[in-house]
C-alpha cells in the first residue's frame, strides 16, 4: 500500500501534539523508501509513500505536550526551495522543526533524496525554510515545536569533502 490510516484510541490536541517516527524498509527504490507521516485530525494519523513495494516497519510516538508547548504543522508540494510563513511567530531560542516527505517518483537512492528544514524569523514574523537537493515532486509535512521552558541550540554545520572538518 502507499498509505496507512490509523484511528487513535484517544483524541489528541493537535496544537500541543507532535509526531516522531522512524522506520525501516529493505529497498533502494527512493519512491518506496521515503515515508511521510502526519496527524490529519485529533483522531487520525496517516503514513504515506509514493509507490507500494517492500514491507515497512514504522515505530511512532505521539507526544502530547503540556500547555506551555505549541505545535504548528502543515504540508506543501515539494520544490527545490520552499518558504512557508508560520501562522504564529516563534522564538528561535526555544523552537525546533521536524519534516517528513515522500518523493513522487524515483528509481534509486542518491544524493538528491533528502530534505533539509530550518526555522527563520523575528519576534513578529517566522517562516519555515525547506531545501531539497534537487527539484523533486512529492509532498512534505512539517512541524514546528516551541516551548518557553525549553532552550534549543540551533546550529548548521558544513563539512569538508573529506569529512574531517566541520564549520558551524
Amino acid at each position: 500500500d502507499t498509505s496507512v490510516t490509523l484511528t487513535l484510541g484517544q483524541p489528541v490536541n493537535q496544537s500541543h501534539t507532535a509526531l516522531f517516527f522512524n522506520y525501516e524498509v529493505a529497498t533502494t527504490t527512493s519512491a518506496q523508501v521515503e515515508v511521510a507521516g502526519r496527524l490529519t485530525s485529533e483522531t487520525t494519523l496517516v503514513f504515506s509513500r509514493s509507490t507500494s513495494g517492500s514491507v515497512i516497519v514504522i515505530n511512532y510516538w505521539l507526544v502530547d505536550f503540556a500547555d506551555d508547548v505549541s505545535v504548528q504543522n502543515g504540508s506543501f508540494v515539494n520544490a527545490k526551495d520552499s518558504v512557508i510563513n508560520l501562522p504564529n511567530p516563534v522564538n528561535l531560542s526555544n523552537t525546533f522543526p521536524l519534516v517528513s516527505w515522500n518523493r513522487a517518483s524515483g528509481t534509486s537512492l542518491g544524493s538528491d533524496d533528502f530534505m533539509r528544514i530550518r526555522v527563520n524569523g523575528t519576534a513578529t514574523e517566522s517562516d519555515v525554510y525547506l531545501h531539497a537537493m534537487a527539484e523533486v515532486t512529492g509532498t512534505s509535512y512539517w512541524q514546528v515545536i516551541s516551548s518557553n521552558n525549553t532552550k534549543v541550540q540551533n546550529v548548521s554545520l558544513v563539512s569538508s569533502t573529506d569529512g574531517e572538518n566541520c564549520v558551524a
